[in-house]
């Protein structure tokens, strides 16, 4: 905290460590948001392969298969929805 007895210096010194601590903060949500961009991403990826290996596969051929992938696909959504309303708050 900034104490107007203090120097010029003291005064400039402060002011640039609240500078410093607004940046690092700034910097810590960049990188949660970016993390949270690559995690939506994958899922995107997980989610077109699972399309396309319906598109390929016959209607039962490897159906057990492609639950597993959905159940997956959907459990991802789900973690990413949660981490999505968690950066909302």
């Amino acid at each position: 905290m900034i104490d107007s007895a203090s120097t010029p210096a003291e005064r400039e010194i402060e002011a640039l460590r609240a500078r410093v601590a607004q940046l690092e903060a700034i910097d810590a949500e960049r990188r949660r948001i970016e993390h949270d961009l690559a995690r939506g991403i994958e899922f995107e990826r997980l989610l077109s392969a699972v399309s396309q290996g319906f598109l390929r596969s016959g209607a039962e051929a490897g159906a057990e298969a492609h639950a597993q992938q959905i159940d997956l696909a959907l459990e991802r959504l789900a973690a990413f929805a949660g981490s999505r309303r968690a950066l909302a708050c």
